[in-house]
This record gives C-alpha cells, structure tokens and sequence, in this order.
C-alpha cells in the first residue's frame, strides 16, 4: 500500500522552489534521492514529443536554474515493476497538465498521516498553494497518477475517472476553480481553503457542518489552511452526502450493477 500526497493551485511557485519542496518531503520522510529527470519536448521518429529525460539531482538543479527544466520528478529506490519506494515531483501547464506536486511512499495513511500533515503546516509556511489531499493506492506509481488525474485512477466506487482533470486544464473566470472552489473528493486527510470553508452542505458552510456531528471527522485550523480529518470507515457515506450537494468535482452517482440475462 501507498500513501499519495497532492498541494494544487501553485501557479505562483517558482520551479526551484517547487523542487526545494519535494526535497523536503523527502528529508522529512526519511528518504534519499536515487534518481531525477525532467520533462522536455524532443524529435522522435522526426514527429516532436514529450520525453522523459534522467539526470543527477545537481544536474537537475542547474536545468531548472537555466530555465531548460521546469516539471520534474525526484525518486528512491526506482524500479520499473513495482514503482519506487517515494517519488515526488511538480507539474506545470507546459507539457499540457496544471500546477501541482505530488509525493508518493510505501505505507499507509493511519501510521504516516502525523508526519505528512507536519511537512504540509511546513510546506504552507514556504510557498504558496490552495488545497491539498493525503490519500492511500496500491502502488505509487498509481498514487502519482491519481494526484495529476491520469491514467483513470480513482480511490471511491462513485469516483469519475475524468472529472477531475478535465476541470483541472481549464480555467472558469480565470480562476483555478479546481483548487479552490470546490473539493476534488473527500479523503483521509484534505487541507481546505477559506472559500471551501463556505461551501454550503446541507444547509450550513462546510466547517459548521462537519463540527455538528463527530461522525464528519475533524476540523482544525492549520495556518492559512483548515485540516480535516476523517476516518477510513465514513468516507463513503461523507463523499455520498457532498457528492449530492455538488461540493465534489469528481463524484459521479453509483453505477448500476445490471443483472446478468438467465438462458
């Protein structure tokens, strides 16, 4: 099992920061750099492509600083089968995704959640983001593609595979209504903003609303983030009320099972 971490609205983060960021994550989970590389636009079979290309982390640095590098990925222990032990990298508009770092790491989120809710108070002291989520995959190389919305990954059985992404590359009122308007899902652990604090549920703005009952978790506040926590077993019912008050992004209304035709 993995633990997946995702901060989005970062558009005014610079590259280098960014990257000081994930080596913070790094440094706080006990991890070390093995491996790095970067996205760039190259000739392949004389058509122009996105690769991926792999440098040391001090080269990677130097890439950045000249401005060749901008989304990047850093790992520990890398391995082509299983993923890799942690990876964490940033994404920009560039090579057609949104702003957004990501961290991934063999564990789960009962015994790492403390440690990554302190790196994230710290990380908010440091730059700039507008919401953030800690949630739990299989795989890391799975939990990568959940936080940029790819490869249809989804956690929840009523969990649209698209949904996300799709609000995520495009802008409403010049606005990355993605990050701050309203949640992706609820999760384990998700650091809202103010105006998600506003979203009206049932009648009440959502942090009146969870403080009405101890079966919504908990809600504190974190510097300039509110962090709410909830427990594994009331995820289900919690994204089914806020999927139908329209506070997810990413809900979608059960599928049903059709019933196989007798001979």
């Amino acid at each position: 099992m993995s633990v997946g971490l995702a901060l989005y609205g970062l558009s005014q983060v610079s590259v280098e920061n960014a990257l000081d960021t994930t080596k913070l994550l790094f440094e706080s989970m006990g991890y070390d750099i093995t491996d790095a590389g970067y996205l760039k636009f190259s000739i392949v079979d004389r058509v122009k492509d996105i690769v991926f290309e792999e440098v040391k982390e001090d080269v990677l640095l130097e890439r950045i600083r000249s401005g060749e590098a901008s989304d990047f990925r850093i790992y520990s222990d890398a391995n082509a089968e299983e993923g890799w032990s942690a990876s964490a990298g940033f994404s920009s508009e560039k090579f057609g995704s949104f702003y957004c770092i990501d961290f991934e790491c063999t564990g789960i989120v009962s015994e790492l959640g403390e440690k990554l809710k302190n790196v994230v108070y710290e990380i908010n002291s440091k730059i700039d983001f507008s919401y953030g989520i800690v949630y739990e995959l299989g795989r890391s190389i799975d939990a990568m593609w959940y936080a940029r919305g790819q490869n249809l990954k989804t956690i929840y059985e009523c969990e649209s595979s698209v949904a996300f992404s799709r609000y995520a590359l495009r802008k409403i009122d010049e606005e990355d209504f993605y990050s701050s308007k309203k949640l992706r899902m609820v999760y384990p652990i998700n650091f809202l903003n103010d105006e998600h604090a506003l979203i009206i549920i049932q009648g009440l703005p959502l942090l009146d609303w969870i403080s009405a009952s101890a079966e919504r978790g908990k809600v504190v506040r974190a510097g300039r983030f509110w962090c709410w926590e909830v427990e594994r077993d009331k995820l289900e019912v919690l994204n089914e009320v806020l999927g139908r008050e329209s506070a997810l992004l990413a809900w979608q209304l059960p599928r049903k099972k059709i019933k196989p035709k007798l001979p």
